[in-house]
């Protein structure tokens, strides 16, 4: 398979990104989980009467199916802090082979093998990272999601009925995993009839209505068959649709999901506009038909990319000053590099490596290049304008430096050498002029500045091409599923804003689809790439990435994409050496359990240390008794005075109980003498 290794490559990259992952300390909502499904594996509780700890009583808070999957794999490997870690990254396979069969349905046929672009577009998404790291119900419900859509677009493309089934029953998994935040694909067949209308409206009616009753119907039959489920479907309702709803704000602003989109799509913000400007400048290009010159000096295009954003300053050092004057300087530098040039080609054409025609076009090309190489590197001393973004004397420069063209030896012919390849030349010229690295800068500035202009520019553009039927470079079939798939990608987004209950992560499922869309304007750009890429290429970034992030090397590195990010790579070997996350407070709740028997209850002083309860139920199935109402054999406390405050990963100063009531509460025990910091252990004193 010629595209393995960029799969490889994509896998590679997103376990690295999932800088957490294999490390100890885990969000708060992701213990839970692991402790209930690890119980349910060990007999405590049951499907419809999920287990947290002892004191807890049942957990209505999610419906129970990915917490019941997560249990078969502890079932399965017995108790260990990877087991929920290896489930998380499980699904996240899975919704990305369902990704991949996506792609391949509605991708232009040159296309096909390239979904390893949609799975990259998808991998580097922040939140997806963090989330496979942190073991959410959205991630299980993503495979059923994901998995629907698939089977929604074979109905379309077959019509045949067996599909439906298959989507509901997929939609059916997705609401057992998480609730109504997974029935979105229901939205899928109005949102195909608007980009497709002839798909008809009658069909779109009849399939919409087919979808919801088979997707209700094996509820219907659940019901039937376990009428816990109906019970435990009615306290789910009342405390977490309900309440949330009407009671419970753990936001602001309901518009505060939106902006956690956006902000999860700055990445994508910029590929979309950079590809934009490619697309037009190609359009232009075709209009004037100047790619065919264009497409026959593909190696010479390559140059004039990679010298569009090579930084000047790697070169300084070796452009060292040979008088004190800047300009002389520059002609020195340009005389000399010329010099090689001409030596290099003139050797290559006596040795019949290349003809005459090619010796003369290759010369001029490489003649402008240096020219404005040189002006690159020396512009900030011989050009006044220097903090400008194009070098505006530089156009005069060039054209005293054209007076030298007799290194050239092709006085005669130069005006026919520039008339067969203008395009090469003023694409060169045009191209090499403007100082793009700060462009590209500035660039990325104004869209962190303006994220939402940018999408909908985006949006225009896409429509633009669609409506006036005008292909610049995608077809107008890919255009729509590009519509298509930001549809479904909202309809999954802006529903929860009827709650003010919301969280970052609740898009966690509407991401694969808005990957689906970028990839699918970015991908004509990376086919031009990478379709004449050698194979031997890929793999060896894939085998430098392996190494360098894989288990073999203590690798943590950081990287700042300008005004948008930064991106953390941590190998492998480097998650499983450290501490994640609650670093402090792990190391004092290792030292305590290593002394507290399992399967215990235990005092506690701080009722809404969430962090610290949940720790203790997944370690050792140890409940935290904070009504005071019973002398347990131990008890833990903080210092006083402190706490534990996970959202900075620290003990911070702070009040527990009061004094009085601590003192009193506590005169009967004696502190255990253990090396914690500030969670300490206490033993009864009559024990």
């Amino acid at each position: 398979m010629k595209e393995l290794p960029y799969y490889l490559i994509v896998l590679t990259f997103f376990l690295a990104l999932s800088n957490e992952l294999w490390s100890l300390g885990m969000f708060i909502d992701g213990v839970y989980y692991a402790t209930i499904s690890r119980n349910l594996s060990f007999g405590l509780g049951s499907f419809w009467n999920l287990y947290f700890t002892e004191l807890s009583g049942v957990f209505y808070g999610h419906p129970p199916l990915a917490i019941w999957l997560q249990s078969m794999l502890f079932t399965i490997i017995g108790d260990s802090v990877y087991v929920e870690r290896l489930y998380s990254l499980t699904t996240f396979l899975i919704t990305g082979i369902f990704i991949h069969l996506i792609w391949k349905e509605i991708a232009y046929k040159k296309y096909l093998n390239f979904s390893w672009v949609v799975l990259l577009c998808w991998a580097i998404l922040p939140l997806n990272g963090w989330a496979c790291s942190n073991n959410f119900l959205e991630n299980t419900m993503n495979m059923f999601v994901s998995s629907s859509i698939f089977f929604i677009i074979k109905n379309i493309k077959t019509n045949n009925i067996k599909y439906i089934y298959f989507a509901s029953i997929m939609i059916s998994l997705a609401f057992l995993s998480k609730g109504f935040t997974g029935i979105f694909p229901l939205s899928a067949y109005l949102g195909y009839f608007i980009l497709f209308p002839k798909f008809g409206f009658k069909n779109m009616i009849v399939k919409s209505f087919q979808i919801t009753i088979y997707f209700i119907i094996p509820l219907i039959i659940l019901s039937v068959i376990q009428p816990s489920f109906f019970d435990y479907l009615i306290k789910y309702f009342d405390i977490q649709i309900i309440d949330n709803i009407i009671k419970t704000n753990t936001v602001v602003d309901r518009f505060y999901i939106v902006t956690q989109l956006i902000e999860q799509m700055r990445d994508f913000l910029i590929l979309s506009t950079l590809s934009i400007v490619i697309y037009l400048f190609v359009y232009f290009l075709k209009s004037t038909n100047l790619l065919k010159q264009l497409k026959d000096s593909l190696w010479l295009v390559y140059i004039v990319i990679i010298f569009m954003f090579l930084p000047s300053s790697i070169f300084q050092d070796y452009f060292f000053p040979i008088t004190r004057f800047p300009v002389i300087n520059a002609i020195i530098h340009f005389n000399f590099l010329i010099g090689v040039l001409y030596l290099i080609i003139f050797n290559l054409q006596k040795s019949n490596f290349i003809s005459i025609k090619e010796a003369r076009k290759n010369m001029l090309f490489f003649f402008i290049i240096i020219s404005l190489f040189i002006l690159k590197i020396w512009r900030h001393h011989i050009i006044f304008l220097s903090k400008s973004y194009i070098n505006v004397t530089s156009i005069v420069i060039l054209a005293v430096i054209f007076l030298l063209v007799y290194y050239l030896k092709i006085r005669k012919n130069l005006l026919n050498q520039l008339k067969r390849n203008i395009g090469l030349f003023l694409t060169t010229i045009v191209v090499l002029l403007f100082d793009w690295t700060n462009l590209f800068y500035q660039l990325l500035k104004i869209i962190n500045q303006f994220p939402l202009i940018f999408f909908l520019a985006t949006l225009v553009f896409i429509c633009y091409q669609i409506f006036r039927k005008k292909e610049i470079i995608n077809t107008n079939q890919e255009n729509r599923f590009l519509i298509f798939f930001l549809f479904i990608g909202l309809s999954g987004t802006l529903p929860i804003m009827l709650s003010q209950k919301q969280s970052w992560f609740y898009i966690i499922t509407s991401l694969p689809f808005f990957s689906l869309a970028i990839a699918l304007l970015i991908t004509p750009i990376l086919y031009f790439i990478f379709s004449k890429t050698h194979q031997l290429v890929p793999i060896l970034i894939f085998t430098i990435l392996f190494y360098f992030l894989g288990p073999f090397t203590m690798t943590s590195k950081t990287f700042l994409i300008p005004y948008t990010r930064y991106i953390t790579f941590n190998s492998i070997k480097y998650q499983l050496n450290n501490v994640a996350r609650d670093k402090p407070l792990l190391a004092d709740i290792k030292l305590i359990t290593d002394l507290v028997p399992k399967n215990t209850i235990i005092g506690f002083d701080f009722k809404k240390n969430w962090s610290t309860h949940a720790y203790f139920a997944r370690y050792k199935n140890i409940s935290l008794d904070v009504s005071r109402k019973k002398k347990h054999p131990f008890l833990i406390s903080f210092e006083k005075g402190w706490k534990y405050d996970a959202r900075t990963g620290k003990y911070v100063k702070s009040t527990t109980i009061s004094s009085e009531i601590k003192e009193e509460y506590m005169k009967n025990y004696k502190r255990v003498k253990i090396a914690t910091k500030k969670l300490h252990l206490y033993e009864l004193k009559d024990k």
